[in-house]
């Protein structure tokens, strides 16, 4: 059983991965990636959309790097790295492009705050937890606590 839970573990983040990496940097950036950059260095879009395309290309990309360099071997952090860090940033990402055109203090205030969610999960999920680290405990209590209040918000 636990064999058949890291061969699907690693299934899904590599299938993801790779379909993702092919389809967006071999086929959608030389087609429309290309004029879309044009048309932000002309002013034509604004650079904040801009950065959520930016961030769209990237993360799936750093992902890979990250789970092929260091979590190759531990395909239950694969899955969390997965599910915690990258789809939920390029679903925030995807909902800053196409959902929310002006930001508003409101709206900025739950982007960042989910963002600061997912950077805690992701170094708790890089470092691990920290019971003998009284500093690096602390930062994932309050990062818990971030998760916490998000959810139930």
């Amino acid at each position: 059983m636990k064999t058949a839970l890291h061969w699907l573990s690693h299934t899904i983040f590599w299938t993801w991965n790779i379909a993702f990496i092919g389809v967006i940097y071999f086929w959608m950036l030389p087609v429309l990636g290309l004029p879309i950059l044009e048309a932000a260095r002309l002013g034509e879009i604004p650079p904040a959309f801009v950065a959520s395309i930016l961030g769209m290309l990237t993360v799936p990309l750093l992902c890979t790097v990250v789970g092929g360099k260091w979590l190759r071997k531990h395909p239950i952090l694969l899955m969390r790295l997965f599910y915690g860090v990258e789809a939920p940033l390029f679903g925030l990402c995807l909902l800053r492009l196409f959902l929310i055109r002006e930001t508003t203090p409101a709206s900025a205030h739950i982007l960042m705050t989910v963002l600061a969610a997912i950077a805690v999960f992701a170094i708790e999920t890089l470092a691990g937890y920290a019971a003998y680290r009284p500093r690096l405990a602390w930062a994932q209590m309050i990062g818990h606590s971030l998760i916490l209040i998000r959810v139930c918000c």
